[in-house]
């Protein structure tokens, strides 16, 4: 039987993302609240297994002491046996660290990464020690080729070519000469510069305007890719950034954003 996942969340597409990221896995999306009072009620009603807790969740007026980050404490006292996943933007990093020291078992950063979400919570289903927190790479401004094609109802579009402009763990900014509708998911190959080749599928986020030669700029997060690609990506990051003289804190957090491949 799966293992129920409760999301948290006051931003529903993040929890539509999320439990997308559960789809054929042995977890199970249970359901979406957006305040502490209906994460109360929810947790009481359904009895997760787990709970996906955004930073950022609002208190309620009849719950004024459960939301924010205050809520992983709470948790842990009102349901211990529940695990608790914490996901974040990157804006509330600052708060991973106390979340985790306050009972979260794993964390997740949006946007999300298929394999970081299933990879914090098999983490939290070892009863293992909290995950040790590191934040993802920067973002490289390197120019690579770029071929993509367009995904709508089971079908792919043929293969166009375009440039991606800079590139991270989690997104590229992909420039092409036709406009990629907003939420579509592409598939991606990126052409690195040793010839490796990187592929995955995203979803288009960001509406980033026009470049020079009427090309139209898109923000791509990147949200699944096998372990073997992952990791030519992250080396890619890691390579680059040593080039670039780096300090060595920045180059860690490159190499560990994600869990290793087992």
């Amino acid at each position: 039987m799966p293992l129920s996942v409760l999301v948290a969340d006051p931003d529903d597409r993040a929890a539509v993302s999320l439990g997308a990221a559960l789809r054929g896995t042995e977890f199970a999306f249970a359901g979406r609240v957006s305040h502490g009072k209906a994460l109360l009620d929810a947790l009481f009603a359904y009895s997760p297994w787990a709970v996906a807790l955004d930073l950022a969740l609002p208190d309620h007026p009849a719950a004024p002491n459960v939301g924010w980050v205050a809520t992983v404490h709470q948790l842990r006292e009102l349901a211990p046996q529940v695990r608790t996943l914490v996901t974040f933007r990157p804006e509330h990093a600052g708060l991973v660290p106390g979340a985790l020291r306050s009972g979260a078992r794993a964390f997740a950063e949006k946007p999300y990464l298929k394999e970081e979400v299933l990879a914090g919570l098999r983490h939290a289903a070892a009863d293992a020690p909290p995950l040790k927190y590191h934040a993802r790479a920067r973002r490289i401004p390197r120019p690579l080729q770029l071929r993509y094609r367009l995904a709508s109802g089971g079908q792919t579009s043929v293969t166009r070519v375009g440039v991606s402009r800079n590139i991270s763990e989690t997104g590229i900014l992909a420039s092409t000469t036709e406009p990629l509708p907003l939420r579509s998911v592409v598939h991606l190959e990126l052409e690195l510069p040793n010839r490796a080749t990187v592929r995955g599928r995203g979803q288009v986020v960001r509406d980033a305007g026009a470049s020079a030669g009427a090309a139209w700029d898109r923000g791509v997060a990147l949200f699944e890719m096998d372990a073997a690609n992952r990791v030519r990506l992250r080396e890619f990051i890691d390579r680059t950034l040593a080039a670039d003289g780096a300090a060595p804190e920045i180059r860690a957090s490159a190499e560990h954003a994600l869990p290793a491949p087992r």
